[in-house]
Order: structure tokens, then C-alpha cells, then sequence
């Protein structure tokens, strides 16, 4: 497993070696600790149900699995016999999403945000080697009376990761700017929405140059990327 985990990092250029075996246990001791009521770096809800007595019939139903990586849904629906049959499944990818749009690279994070895994998200970009970095950071929503100070927080330690520019989103973005600027990163920038954000980063895909987007789900930086694909595909 490791040969192969190695190969496909080494193939989208991950500058350094990432034992899998010390990752994974790490994971699975977080996700431990968070089922048990201890802190976590991730958020862990235990959930589970019984099973209906009785077999179901002439009923549809929708199921979601909401995954780390992706969000599925599809319905389901029993017949007279209890037979289910299963349409309109969907798949949509959540985070830690590599592609590529024209000339530039894309790592699509912008599923949710909380302080360590924006950090953990900035970590995964400094192992990319890129000759123009651009961190796309936008609100990290919920976070309580403390919020601005983590945002700040956030901002100044991204002098840490050799960025060419910040581009900041929302509110609260401001916040991560000022911390940015606050401790020396070269360019840093802050709109009010995702309109200011597309028209800003358009002319990068054309360029050779490397992309995080990381914000809450609620600030949808999603949809700058559809729109940035959608530009390119027209262009081509």
C-alpha cells in the first residue's frame, strides 16, 4: 500500500514522503477521541438507528451519506413486496478535491472550515510544488464569542507557508487579512463576495499557478471554482 500511496503522491507533486500507516493511525486515534467524548481536531457525532420491525412496503425514502470525502444521496423505494430499488443517486465531492482548470491547479477544500483544519488544509498545500501560490480562505462560520481572534490567528500564521498571495472572503475574511498583513505576507487581498473573488482569480488559469480554496460551507467557494471551470471550458 505504501509503494502505491507514494507513487500517486509523488505523480501530483508532494515534495515530501507521507508515511500512510502513521497517518491512518493518527486518524483513527482522532476519530476515536472525538467518539469518546474527548477533544479532537475533528468533530465526531455518534449516530446510529435500529431497524424497523416490520418489513416496509409502498414507501420511498431518501438516504444521505454524508461522508469525509463525498456527499451521496439517492431514493430508495420498496414495492408491495418490500423489494427496494434504488434511483437518482448523486455523488458530489466535499473536500481535498485536486483538479485542474486550463493552466492552473486547484485544491478544492471549501467543504467546511474550523481553525486546525484550515491549518491542516494549508499544510496538505505546502506539500504541492507550484512556482505561484494563492490561498483562497473565506469565513470559518460557528466558532463562537472568540471568532475574530481565531480568524486573525489563522491570518498570522500564514507567513509559515511561503504563500504569493492570500485572497480573503466575507466578513470575517478581513479578520484573516489583517493577520496576514500583520505578519509580513506578500499579497494580500480581501473582497466582500464570491462575484469580486471570480472576477480577481479568472486571469489565473491561464497562468502557471497553484490554488487552495478553504471556507465554510455557508461561504459556497464552490461555486467560484464551478464558475472558473465553467470559463475555462468555454475557452478552450
Amino acid at each position: 500500500m505504501n509503494n502505491a500511496v507514494s507513487a500517486f503522491l509523488s505523480s501530483h507533486n508532494f515534495v515530501r514522503h507521507v508515511d500512510v500507516n502513521t497517518v491512518a493511525e493518527s486518524i483513527l486515534d482522532d476519530m476515536n477521541r472525538g467518539l469518546n467524548g474527548l477533544k479532537s481536531d475533528e468533530d465526531m457525532i455518534p449516530t446510529w438507528c435500529m431497524p424497523p420491525k416490520s418489513k416496509v412496503v409502498n414507501k420511498s425514502v431518501i438516504v444521505i451519506d454524508a461522508g469525509g470525502t463525498n456527499f451521496r444521496s439517492c431514493l430508495v423505494t420498496f414495492d408491495a413486496n418490500g423489494v427496494a430499488s434504488i434511483s437518482e443517486m448523486e455523488k458530489t465531492k466535499m473536500r481535498n478535491e485536486l483538479m485542474r482548470i486550463k493552466n492552473a491547479k486547484i485544491l478544492n477544500d471549501a467543504y467546511k472550515s474550523k481553525p486546525q483544519s484550515a491549518k491542516a488544509a494549508l499544510d496538505t498545500f505546502a506539500l504541492f510544488e507550484s512556482p505561484y501560490k494563492i490561498a483562497v480562505l473565506a469565513d470559518m462560520l460557528d466558532l463562537g464569542q472568540t471568532t475574530k481572534s481565531l480568524h486573525y490567528d489563522l491570518g498570522y500564521s500564514l507567513k509559515a507557508y511561503n504563500l504569493d498571495e492570500v485572497v480573503c472572503m466575507g466578513e470575517l475574511g478581513k479578520e484573516i487579512a489583517e493577520g496576514a498583513i500583520a505578519c509580513g505576507v506578500k499579497k494580500v487581498l480581501s473582497f466582500a463576495n464570491r462575484d469580486e473573488v471570480y472576477t480577481y482569480l479568472k486571469p489565473y488559469i491561464e497562468k502557471d499557478c497553484m490554488l487552495l480554496f478553504k471556507g465554510s460551507r455557508g461561504m459556497a467557494l464552490d461555486l467560484v471554482i464551478d464558475r472558473l471551470k465553467e470559463n475555462g471550458d468555454e475557452n478552450e
